[in-house]
């Protein structure tokens, strides 16, 4: 069982492996997103991001399944 994570643009750099085709594979089914962020290096840093569970946008409590494709993006800021 398990979810595809990918980091997006800047924040790549903070995800922590990737298979051929760039997406973190992780077993995670029945956990919270805020769990799979804390194994990532992101939560270290003060960067603003959202994410996006099968391409719709959830809180870090959202509770994760099987076959799940979570996206962790940046925020955009306008000015």
């Amino acid at each position: 069982m398990s979810v595809n994570v990918r980091f997006c643009g800047p924040l790549k750099q903070y995800q922590p492996s990737a298979n051929d085709a760039g997406v973190w594979v992780v077993d995670a089914e029945g956990k919270t997103i805020a769990y799979v962020l804390t194994q990532s290096s992101l939560m270290e840093n003060e960067m603003d991001f959202m994410q996006l569970v099968n391409g719709k946008s959830v809180n870090r409590e959202y509770i994760l399944a099987d076959g799940d494709k979570l996206d962790i993006m940046s925020t955009l800021v306008g000015g």
